[in-house]
Formats: C-alpha cells, structure tokens, sequence
C-alpha cells in the first residue's frame, strides 16, 4: 500500500503529543496523540482491505490475521522474554507477578482488561509496570478480530 503524506503527517503529530505527555504529565493532550492512532489504524485497516478485495475480488480472512500476527508478534514476543528475563535477572522487587501477568495477558491481546482488573494504570506512581502500555495493542488486537466481519 503506498504512503498517504497526509496520514505520515498525522503519525508525526501523534508521536509528538504522546513523547510530550510522557515528559510532562501535565499535558493532556497526549491522549489525543493515542487517538490519532487508533484512527489511523481503522482507517488504514480498511484501505487494505478494501483493496484486498478489489485485486483478489475476495477477501480472506485467515490471509488478514497471518499478516496482523506476523506484524506485531515478533517484536511483542521478543518485547516480552527480554522484559522479563531484566526483571527476573535484577530481581526487580514490586509486584513481579503483577507485571509478569500483564505480559502474559498481552501476547494474547487482553492486556487492557487485566490492567483493569488490578486497577493500574498510567497514573499509578507506585508502580512501573514495563508492560502496562500494551493496553494500546491489545485494543488493537481486539479492534482486528472483530472489524473485518463489520466490513
């Protein structure tokens, strides 16, 4: 699929509100940065597969989920072993089980609702849970299962 100038445009602005919510808290517009995304995603999603069907004159859902899987596993699974191994290796001592959990919960996309379930989130300054952003890739996960029967 080719590059849309205007979609790069709006990724860069993304990334610059989300760097700059993550150097000061105080600015709340980083959220609008994650949004940015996640309409990005949908939009980009559906270009490809509109696109998919328009060459192959079908669209395959299994052809879909290899190309989702193969796109986000490998570095989320890498993500995940190195991220524990330094947290097992320097014994890191608050809540291990809790965060080892949360990436657990990730390589199957429900990070969101586990990080629900125990009440953490971005705003919880006792704990630092390298694994609590994967709550974006499991809304997009869950948002891939179920989009491409919408359409």
């Amino acid at each position: 699929m080719n590059l849309i100038k205007p979609i790069q445009g709006l990724r860069g602005l993304a990334v610059i509100l989300v760097i700059l919510f993550h150097l000061n808290p105080n600015f709340s517009f980083g959220f609008i940065g994650v949004d940015i995304f996640f309409v990005i995603s949908g939009f980009v999603i559906t270009k490809s597969l509109i696109e998919s069907k328009k060459i192959n004159k079908k669209f395959s859902i299994i052809n879909f989920y290899i190309k989702r899987f193969l796109r986000l596993y490998p570095s989320l699974i890498i993500f995940f072993i190195f991220s524990s191994l330094i947290l097992i290796a320097f014994s890191i001592p608050t809540n291990i089980g809790n965060f080892l959990r949360t990436g657990l919960f990730a390589l199957f996309g429900v990070s969101n609702f586990y990080l629900i379930r125990i009440e953490n989130d971005y705003f919880n300054d006792e704990e630092l849970n390298p694994f609590t952003h994967t709550w974006s890739l499991g809304i997009e996960e869950q948002f891939y299962l179920v989009f491409p029967f919408l359409i």
